[in-house]
């Protein structure tokens, strides 16, 4: 019920259907296993990433959705991943192909993960203490290091380094967007809120317009049409 309601919200705040806010909310929940009380979090963290980087919902979730259960697997937080994504849209990517490029960079790292534990670095644990650009940044410091017989077992460079410069190049915004997502606490609530009233306002418009054409039309085509019915 807790995730119907929020989603329900995010609907209504983000112009699209129940279901499709439903299907994103409920897939970020399940691949981070995290309880229905969250789902407001959840979706605080969608809205204020659909903000930040002036994306529609549909879109936001299109590009997210492939990403999920590659991004919880690793322990990439939610909120990283949400404002990565933002930061690449502001910085003009198209998403549906930077989501390709990051789950691809993903899928890379976990394919190599026992490599990773067997020269006892443990990525999951880094990005989750250090997060998106913190986790990715240990990963280039392996690439340089000089142990030589894990380095040709790692993730293809070009791949890392793409995900870096993604990233890494437009530093500052996406540190801004992350700091945003710290506030992000009732986000979802505000643009319900907003959207509601815009709504009722548009519907209190209506009813006066209504209200002024039934007065016209008792007053000024009404009785014309009576006098007609009497010929």
């Amino acid at each position: 019920m807790i995730i119907l309601e929020t989603a329900s919200k995010a609907a209504v705040a983000g112009s699209t259907s129940t279901s499709t806010s439903a299907k994103i909310i409920t897939e970020a929940m399940n691949a981070y296993k995290l309880p229905a009380k969250d789902a407001g979090n959840v979706s605080d963290i969608l809205f204020t990433a659909m903000q930040q980087g002036k994306m529609v919902f549909n879109e936001l979730a299109n590009s997210m959705s492939p990403l999920l259960h590659n991004v919880a697997e690793l322990i990439i937080p939610l909120k990283d991943l949400a404002a990565a994504l933002a930061t690449l849209k502001q910085s003009g990517h198209s998403l549906p192909e930077a989501s390709k490029e990051l789950n691809t960079i993903f899928e890379s790292i976990l394919a190599k993960n026992d490599v990773f534990k067997a020269a006892g670095h443990d990525v999951s644990k880094d990005f989750e203490e250090h997060g998106l650009k913190g986790g990715l940044t240990e990963i280039d410091k392996i690439q340089k290091g000089n142990n030589e017989d894990i380095k040709q077992n790692l993730p293809d460079k070009e791949k890392i380094h793409s995900a870096m410069s993604l990233i890494g190049d437009n530093v500052n915004k996406f540190t801004e967007n992350l700091e945003g997502m710290e506030k992000a606490v009732g986000a979802a609530n505000i643009a319900f809120t907003k959207m509601a009233d815009t709504t009722q306002h548009n519907i209190d418009i209506f009813k006066a317009q209504a209200e002024v054409f039934d007065n016209q039309f008792q007053d000024k085509i009404l009785p014309p049409l009576a006098s007609l019915a009497k010929i």
